[in-house]
């Protein structure tokens, strides 16, 4: 995929800027951005389980049904698989 501003970026290479010329545009491109940033309504992280929920949809839609093919893991079970875990380390530590 090509460079949007490769023309900028050779030139830059061959001298044709100054360092001063460099430090200008990108404290321009700086601003932009957090401008951008600042105007922004997109949300601060993405919603996980939306995309989780939209990916499992796009796969029964290209495979079929899903449903044996993926199970919720049972957070109370990963709980205490790593409550052990610790209890372990810590057993460890003492002998």
């Amino acid at each position: 995929m090509p460079c949007r501003n490769s023309e900028t970026l050779k030139a830059i290479r061959r001298g044709e800027w100054t360092e001063q010329r460099v430090v200008d545009f990108f404290e321009q491109k700086e601003k932009a951005l957090n401008e951008a940033y600042a105007n922004s309504t997109l949300p601060y992280s993405p919603d996980e389980q939306k995309i989780k929920k939209l990916l499992l949809e796009c796969l029964e839609h290209h495979f079929g049904s899903l449903s044996g093919a993926y199970i919720e893991p049972d957070r109370y079970r990963n709980a205490l698989v790593e409550i052990q875990d610790v209890c372990a380390k810590l057993q460890l530590h003492k002998e």
